[in-house]
């Protein structure tokens, strides 16, 4: 009989240190999902709202679990999913696109061989329609000059001008300087023959 009644405590001490795990836990993911992995400020909220979709490329990559007044602008913190992270540097451009419920922060790389995103970095948005349409015009001279085929043509332009460099240096200047002499001196001679 006295094994029965010190089973039951037992029982009830791992069933509460279960109980304040699972607790510990969901505390801790509420406020991991709540800390925002970058803080992106613009100088309008467009009154977008905690829970706003995060898209790159048309994709939704992340959500909005933030958003404060920062300086005399506003302070987004965004939660990228983890998986995504990666596709976040130095390079990107963020802007909030619509307004309110309707609205949506859009990410754009201009560079794949940027440095990446530290996770807390704060990072400045656009706030200008123009300014980030200009950007898909610098993602396409970006894409541009980072592909083979114009390193292709920098080593085929490099490789010519080697080529013209090295006839230059073969060429004996002064024998062309007096075989030009000599033609000169024969185009003279049959012009005054002629007049």
């Amino acid at each position: 009989m006295t094994k029965k009644r010190n089973a039951a405590p037992s029982k009830t001490l791992i069933a509460i240190l279960v109980l304040f795990a699972l607790a510990g836990g969901g505390i801790y993911y509420y406020y991991q999902c709540k800390t925002p992995d970058y803080t992106i400020t613009f100088d309008d909220s467009k009154e977008i709202a905690e829970g706003t979709g995060v898209f790159m490329a048309g994709v939704e990559v992340g959500r909005v679990v933030s958003v404060s007044p920062f300086g005399t602008g506003v302070a987004v913190g965004i939660k990228v999913d983890r998986k995504q992270q990666p596709n976040l540097t130095e390079a990107s451009r963020f802007f909030i696109e619509g307004q309110g419920e309707k609205g949506r922060v859009l990410v754009k790389n201009l560079s794949s061989k940027a440095k990446f995103l530290e996770p807390g970095q704060v990072v400045e948005g656009t706030d200008s329609a123009f300014q980030w349409s200009a950007f898909d015009l610098a993602q396409g001279m970006n894409t541009f000059f980072e592909s083979n085929e114009i390193r292709k043509a920098e080593e085929a332009m490099r490789t010519l001008v080697d080529d013209i460099d090295r006839q230059l240096h073969q060429i004996d200047w002064d024998a062309l300087g007096k075989e030009m002499e000599q033609q000169m001196k024969q185009l003279f001679k049959a012009m005054e023959e002629a007049l």
